[in-house]
């Protein structure tokens, strides 16, 4: 089946059903695919698959990063001899950092089966469980030394199961043959440790994501960071492993509405920092 969206609504999905909603006025510049592959992404975790084609205004950038972070497969079209037409939309996709394969549109369907192939919904538990075993302590202490030395960043003190996660996605992405296969590969190809790397560094973040904690900086936080300060006062404030930014947003919000209860509110600076620059750029 093909859907087509009308105009003037933003497609969702939930329970596996899509869904219709009519476009708010206040929304200026929609982003119909980062709304709707975010939603995949929460919907159907690793199963959701994001594919960027041929588009302008570089729609699409947020929502693969979401489907990553779910665990999802990514793919934006390259050039074939025959498109991208327009190709911001790819461009931009691609230069996240978050893009699986870049692909001919052509390849795309081939390499979409061969993924679910080799990585059925229906055992990928089962399977994330068996290579945690395949891992023993000497392999994934040979990939640390890999990383160290590469990228320059120790991850041994990463979340073990995590971590062995981000490995099962990896070797599921590139066909190897089991850890050992994935092991060779990273000895040989650097590209693939900078692919390892990335996917390590992404966050599952959005906007006011851990509600109870927003709603204690409003009501407790902020109002004792401003309400006693002069309007010649700077407050600052650091956000450290921002992402993509969108705590740091979620942050200014609070700060701009209780700001607008003040008759002369201090100013304020926000400062915030990832590891990962290609975060910083979307």
């Amino acid at each position: 089946h093909v859907y087509v969206m009308p105009a003037g609504s933003v497609m969702g999905i939930a329970g596996g059903r899509l869904t219709l909603k009519p476009l708010g006025p206040a929304v200026r510049e929609p982003k119909p695919v980062d709304i709707f592959l975010t939603a995949l992404a929460l919907d159907q975790g690793a199963r959701a698959v994001g594919v960027i084609l041929s588009g302008g205004d570089g729609d699409g950038a947020i929502g693969v990063k979401a489907i990553k972070e779910h665990g999802g497969l990514t793919l934006a079209q390259t050039a074939d001899g025959y498109g991208p037409e327009t190709p911001d939309m790819p461009i931009s996709a691609l230069r996240t950092g978050f893009v699986d394969f870049g692909e001919a549109a052509e390849r795309m369907g081939d390499r979409i089966a061969a993924h679910f192939a080799a990585n059925s919904p229906a055992t990928q538990d089962g399977q994330t469980d068996q290579v945690a075993r395949e891992f023993d302590a000497e392999l994934l202490t040979e990939i640390f030394a890999i990383l160290r030395s590469q990228v320059g960043h120790d991850f041994s003190g990463y979340k073990p199961s995590t971590f062995v996660r981000r490995l099962q996605r990896r070797i599921s992405v590139v066909g190897a043959a089991g850890p050992d296969g994935y092991l060779k590969l990273l000895r040989a190809d650097p590209a693939e440790v900078g692919a390892l790397f990335r996917d390590l560094l992404i966050g599952v973040t959005n906007f006011f994501r851990d509600a109870a904690a927003f709603e204690a900086l409003a009501a407790d936080v902020i109002p004792k960071l401003l309400d006693e300060r002069a309007a010649s006062d700077v407050v600052r404030i650091w956000v450290p492993a921002c992402s993509t930014g969108e705590e740091v947003y979620s942050l200014a919000i609070l700060l701009r509405e209780h700001m607008l209860t003040l008759a002369d509110p201090p100013r304020v600076q926000i400062f915030a920092t990832d590891i990962d620059e290609r975060s910083l750029t979307v």
